[in-house]
């Protein structure tokens, strides 16, 4: 089987969508009888394989289609105007192809410069939703909050690579750390400060580290908020990556992400692999699995209840052999290879049936 993905988005080695097609089309190649190409309609591609990656342009799509001639195609992310034509290519040439959104069809997502999507799905991206085979989402959390059916939907998670062995030091339990890029509102900042100082306010010892991509907003957001603060402490600190982010948060403590929106945070997976229990919103679609499988906390984006669900971790993080349960949780579930395998065999399973288009319904219409 010829494996065909696709994407529009910037190729920064870091980035959410470029780290999943690396790592899942590096895996899927592995297994017998597979082949995988990763196309760039847009970025460069040199800081990836050039067995797997290429950038091809529009106007070279369709013949690199007929020279590879895949099996199947999924598009990476959504509301990019170059996939309505390349999908053109592909139904003609009969190559059915599935769209994994990454979160961009969620209900609060959607809501972001709404009237323009509106317009846009009408216009310019309805044919293409409608003769898509499928959708493929990172879970059940994003299906549901999906404003986008499709009667073929495919549950393809995001992974990591390894589990680390654990430190012999934990970091004392009072430390938590967040972990990401800024965004004061899809990532909840406003309301994780709030939080923050009504724990300063009821006089509550702790330690809070930001690792971002754009520390200046983050300064701008707090410092006269916590100008005075004595018991809360904020560390802020650049980003990190690779092996660096590998050896600083391994054992590190309490990861936070408290998302008004995600679709599979990997920064919470590779939290969960270093051994670092979760405090999570609903948001992050992962809220649900991380209650149920006691590999941290879950709460509503509200301020006060944040608050609390700090302290309850606080006095629950030492007690509790979190950093084991996280890792096998993460080992039997979340590994890429296993993903790699998963992913072939439900693609497989649905070339059988695929017939055009899917029946398809948008809670805008």
């Amino acid at each position: 089987m010829k494996i065909l993905h696709i994407t529009a988005t910037h190729l920064a080695p870091n980035g959410g969508i470029p780290v999943v097609l690396n790592n899942l089309a590096k895996e899927q190649s592995k297994l017998p009888g597979i082949t995988v190409r990763v196309v760039s309609l847009s970025a460069p591609v040199n800081d990836f394989d050039p067995a797997l990656f290429l950038q091809v342009k529009q106007r070279q799509f369709k013949f690199f289609v007929q020279q590879y001639q895949p099996d199947i195609a999924i598009f990476h992310g959504h509301f990019y105007v170059k996939y309505i034509r390349v999908a053109y290519i592909l139904r003609r040439l009969k190559v059915p192809y599935f769209i994994e959104p990454h979160g961009s069809f969620s209900r609060i997502a959607m809501q972001k410069s709404r009237i323009k999507k509106i317009i846009a799905h009408h216009v310019f991206f309805r044919s293409y939703i409608e003769h898509s085979a499928g959708f493929i989402f990172l879970n059940e959390g994003e299906k549901l909050k999906s404003v986008y059916k499709s009667n073929r939907n495919l549950i393809i998670p995001n992974g990591v690579k390894q589990i680390l062995p654990t430190p012999r030091n934990i970091n004392m339990p009072t430390r938590f750390y967040f972990i990401g890029r800024y965004d004061k509102y899809y990532k909840g900042l406003d309301i994780l400060i709030s939080a923050l100082e009504i724990l300063e306010q009821r006089a509550i010892n702790l330690c809070i580290d930001f690792f971002l991509d754009d520390s200046r907003n983050l300064k701008k957001l707090v410092t006269k908020r916590v100008k005075h603060w004595y018991h809360v402490r904020i560390s802020m600190h650049h980003a990190i990556h690779g092996k660096d982010k590998e050896q600083k948060l391994n054992g590190y403590g309490i990861m936070m992400l408290t998302s008004r929106s995600e679709g599979f945070p990997m920064t919470v997976l590779e939290a969960l692999s270093y051994g670092n229990p979760c405090l999570v919103t609903p948001g992050t679609n992962m809220s649900d699995e991380i209650e149920k499988n006691h590999l941290g906390w879950g709460c509503r984006l509200d301020e006060n209840e944040i608050a609390q669900t700090m302290i309850n971790a606080m006095e629950q993080y030492p007690v509790q052999d979190y950093a084991f349960r996280c890792k096998k949780y993460i080992e039997k579930n979340y590994l890429w290879k296993n993903i790699a395998k998963n992913s072939v065999a439900q693609l497989k399973e649905v070339l059988d049936s695929v017939n055009g288009a899917t029946n398809f319904s948008n809670e805008n219409n």
